[in-house]
């Protein structure tokens, strides 16, 4: 998928420059200049709007090499996960731009509302620093899977513990990947919005879990539950928090990574991570 100013500069093609005039009247020069003037004029007015689309996005999504290399690493395929976001988005009809790690550490984020982590392990200490600062001047984040677990060297940081673990409100307990544990994320708070048209119980793919314990204010949406839809995957309530709503309410975080193939290209994930952003964009 191309991004939004690769769109832009498909739709819209910088005015090519008159040729030079052949020796004539005054009047065919003055022509020539103001063709080149409103010419110039044109492709900087074009520009301008490539860039402000950019800025104007409504949800940035960070585009992370070190996530990429990482993935590369494991043998997993991060365009394949990063194009069934972009499709999610695109579905839901959100203005988005994707951000760099060199974006995100300098705090440029535009005029984003919400910031999507998507599995995000290795973050530096400028890339945490910034998204504080993005959630303390009213920011939302939309966390997911490892983001934040480790940092730009894949090393711990916090006792084993993630980077965000205070704004996500969870400390990072165990990994679980085996049938049949995490078969399903149960929606334990059905009022709140994030589960409009959903079923109570919601498929997830491939039966893995980030075990966390849910602290310091943070509400426990959505509970891990195994196969049969009658076991917790989890025996501490604490710690079975699959979807988890922040303390201060201004982050969401599943403790999955649901942008993969068999995921959020499948309609009941895919309603469920659009139903997060529009909860979070409307906040």
């Amino acid at each position: 998928m191309l991004g939004i100013q690769e769109e832009f500069a498909c739709h819209w093609r910088i005015p090519k420059v008159p040729a030079f005039p052949a020796a004539g009247s005054k009047n065919a020069w003055e022509g020539f200049l103001v063709k080149r003037l409103l010419g110039a004029a044109l492709a900087l007015l074009l520009l301008a709007g490539m860039s402000g689309a950019a800025l104007a996005a409504d949800v940035a999504v960070l585009n992370s090499q070190r996530t990429a290399d990482w993935y590369a690493e494991v043998g997993w395929d991060y365009e394949a996960d990063m194009d069934v976001l972009r499709v999610t988005l695109q579905v839901g009809g959100f203005s988005f731009a994707e951000i760099s790690v060199e974006d995100l550490e300098a705090g440029n984020l535009g005029d984003a509302k919400v910031l999507i982590l998507p599995n995000t392990r290795r973050m530096s200490q400028a890339e945490v620093a910034s998204v504080k600062a993005f959630l303390s001047n009213g920011g939302k984040v939309f966390a997911v899977g490892q983001a934040s677990f480790r940092d730009d060297s894949n090393k711990k940081v916090r006792d084993e513990s993630y980077q965000l673990a205070d704004e996500i409100g969870i400390a990072y307990v165990t990994w679980s990947g085996s049938a049949p544990k995490h078969a399903f994320a149960k929606a334990v708070a059905k009022d709140h919005p994030i589960f409009a048209g959903l079923p109570e119980f919601i498929r997830f793919p491939r039966y893995w879990a980030m075990v966390n314990e849910v602290r310091g204010g943070a509400k426990i949406l959505a509970e891990w539950y195994d196969e049969d839809q009658v076991t917790p995957s989890q025996a501490v309530p604490e710690n079975n928090g699959a979807i988890i709503e922040g303390p201060a309410g201004n982050v969401i975080y599943i403790g999955d990574m649901i942008f993969m193939p068999g995921g959020a290209d499948q309609p009941e994930l895919q309603q469920l991570a659009i139903n997060i952003i529009k909860y979070l964009l409307s906040k």
